[in-house]
């Protein structure tokens, strides 16, 4: 049983259902967002599974430094010291490189990577002296570059990075450091995400079907007694991983011909659109 969760996006997408699954194993939970409008009107999803829990919100956007110290800072002096640390906080908006301007570009890495680091900066010391856990999500685009996504990709493959590095910091002080690569997710996120995808990325998408959060949280909560530092979520990712670290060459080819065949395809849909 913990005593404290903290959980940053924990209002929406996995956030919010990782939250649902953690509330049973937890006597504190605070959840941090932008919009405490959206809290109030979700937290009797959890409050109802769990109505022991102690569940708070705290506004907060992690993009800003200092804003993330002082409401760490507000958790620890009300509800003591912190075991685990959820970072889901994230943002998506995929499109041709061309077309994502400098200012999306800039918040898309502002969100994410220094988000990240902001929220991980804040929290370490409030934990428990015997130690926590830190889980920072990432993506299945933080491993496997994939056309559309160039401002989340670099900010996603940096989390990883981000995280390894710590994990080594602070393994003396008990903290565990584990990153969560989720493949597409069926969250408020994703519908906005497909309103700008180029087809190309609609296309290369199909090679692993989208998950729920609902499941996606499951396995992130089974996978929290467990060693591994990365949490790769399904069958599909996990084996396009494993194809792209042993076969690069070959992956590589089999991504280009399913980016050409989609272009083909749609060069025919034009032409047949003209006609």
């Amino acid at each position: 049983m913990y005593n404290l969760v903290v959980v940053a996006g924990g209002t929406s997408g996995i956030g919010f259902a990782f939250s649902k699954e953690i509330a049973k194993s937890t006597k504190h939970l605070v959840l941090i967002g932008r919009d405490e409008s959206k809290f109030l009107s979700k937290k009797s999803q959890i409050t109802e599974k769990s109505p022991s829990i102690i569940l708070d919100f705290f506004e907060c956007d992690i993009i800003d430094e200092e804003l993330c110290r002082s409401t760490l800072k507000k958790i620890h002096e009300k509800y003591g010291n912190l075991d685990l640390l959820v970072n889901s906080a994230g943002i998506a908006r995929p499109n041709y490189f061309d077309k994502i301007a400098y200012p999306s570009f800039d918040y898309t890495v502002k969100t994410n990577l220094y988000g990240t680091r902001n929220i991980n900066l804040a929290a370490i010391p409030y934990f428990n002296i015997r130690g926590g856990q830190i889980i920072n999500i990432s993506s299945v685009a933080g491993v496997i570059g994939i056309f559309g996504y160039t401002d989340y990709a670099a900010s996603k493959f940096a989390i990883i990075g981000f995280s390894e590095v710590l994990r080594q910091e602070l393994m003396s002080q008990k903290i565990d450091v584990k990153v969560l690569c989720p493949p597409d997710t069926y969250t408020e996120g994703f519908i906005v995400e497909n309103t700008t995808k180029p087809f190309q990325t609609i296309a290369l998408s199909k090679s692993a079907k989208v998950l729920s959060a609902d499941y996606v949280a499951h396995k992130l909560l089974r996978s929290l007694k467990k060693n591994s530092f990365l949490i790769i979520v399904g069958f599909e990712s996990r084996f396009m991983y494993w194809f792209k670290r042993n076969f690069p060459r070959s992956f590589e080819k089999l991504v280009i011909s399913k980016i050409k065949k989609a272009e083909k395809k749609q060069r025919k849909s034009i032409k047949k659109r003209e006609a």
